[in-house]
């Protein structure tokens, strides 16, 4: 083997473990953006959850109001 041979051994090896690395960090990437969008995703549930629950409550508290007080 020739030292050219060997050099293009190495750059073909640093070019996979490069293009490996690149994959690596396109996934990581991509699992972080999924992560932000399923935290998205719950925060608008629970933002959606809290709404249907004070909505609830001011029903009750109008229905309580208008059957439960006396008019003068």
């Amino acid at each position: 083997m020739t030292i050219e041979d060997l050099a293009k051994q190495l750059i073909e090896c640093r070019g996979l473990e490069l293009y490996r690395l690149l994959q690596i960090l396109k996934e990581m990437r991509t699992d972080e953006a999924r992560a932000k969008v399923r935290a998205r995703e719950r925060e608008y549930a629970a933002k959606q959850a809290w709404r249907k629950c004070n909505a609830k409550y001011r029903q009750i508290q109008h229905q309580f109001k208008h059957t439960h007080t006396k008019k003068i």
